[in-house]
């Protein structure tokens, strides 16, 4: 089954809109983040968070950018 399919179909089963292209694109710009900054399977553990939380995830994303490790290229 096709992602967007997937999706769509677990939308519909719990009573939620379909998420748009763009939805689907900051959740994962926001997976991705934490996948670079921690273990991958730190990703779908922090969007879980961020579902339950009811913040924005664009709030939630700059928190996680705010606190990334920075590398120095000294």
């Amino acid at each position: 089954m096709e992602v967007t399919e997937l999706v769509a179909c677990l939308a519909a089963e719990w009573g939620l809109p379909v998420l748009s292209q763009a939805e689907m694109d900051e959740i994962l710009a926001f997976a991705g983040e934490i996948a670079h900054m921690s273990e991958r399977r730190a990703a779908p553990l922090a969007c879980w968070l961020v579902g339950r939380s009811g913040r924005p995830l664009s709030d939630a994303l700059a928190f996680v950018r705010s606190i990334a490790p920075t590398t120095s290229s000294e």
